[in-house]
This record gives C-alpha cells, structure tokens and sequence, in this order.
C-alpha cells in the first residue's frame, strides 16, 4: 500500500456525517482509514492494516473498538475469522 495513493473516490458526506455520530475516541480516523484501503483495493471486503492505523495515528485496540461501534450503527458489516484480521464491508447508502 502507498502511502501517496490519494482517496480515488469521493468519501460519501451521508456515510461520514453517520460516522461522526459515532461516539468514540477516533472513530472518524478509523472510518477515513477503511475509506481509503476501501478506494486503494477497489472495493468489496477490506482488512484495516497497521500502516493505515499508524497514518492515522490509531492502535489496533482502538480501531478494534470504533469498528464493533461502526458495525452496531450499521455503518459497517465485519467477518470474524479467528487468529486473523476482520475483513470489513463498508455499507454506503444514498
């Protein structure tokens, strides 16, 4: 993943502005964090990797927290897999 790579798509306004009713401490950095391994990989089923946490200044327990937040507003749809990384399916709505 480089770390130049821009957002390639716009981050949808309606899903952030749900995000940011997410209580929380830095879930808008983990939601900006999806968003953009969301555009780099093309889509579908995402893992939030520790380079997109470490630019975003966010540790793995603390994104851990803000994804099951996500995941209960229905932001977000999380296959566990045990001894791996969640894959994250962001739910973006018009």
């Amino acid at each position: 993943m480089d770390t130049d790579e821009n957002l390639q798509r716009p981050l949808p306004m309606t899903w952030l502005s749900q995000v940011a009713k997410v209580p929380g401490y830095k879930t808008i950095n983990v939601a900006i964090a999806l968003w953009w391994i969301h555009c780099i990989s093309g889509g579908g089923e995402i893992k939030l990797t520790r380079k997109a946490l470490s630019l975003l200044n966010v540790s793995r327990e603390t994104a851990n927290d803000a994804i099951e937040r996500m995941e209960r507003a229905g932001l977000i749809e999380v296959v566990r897999n045990v001894g791996m990384r969640h894959k994250v399916l962001i739910l973006v709505w018009e």
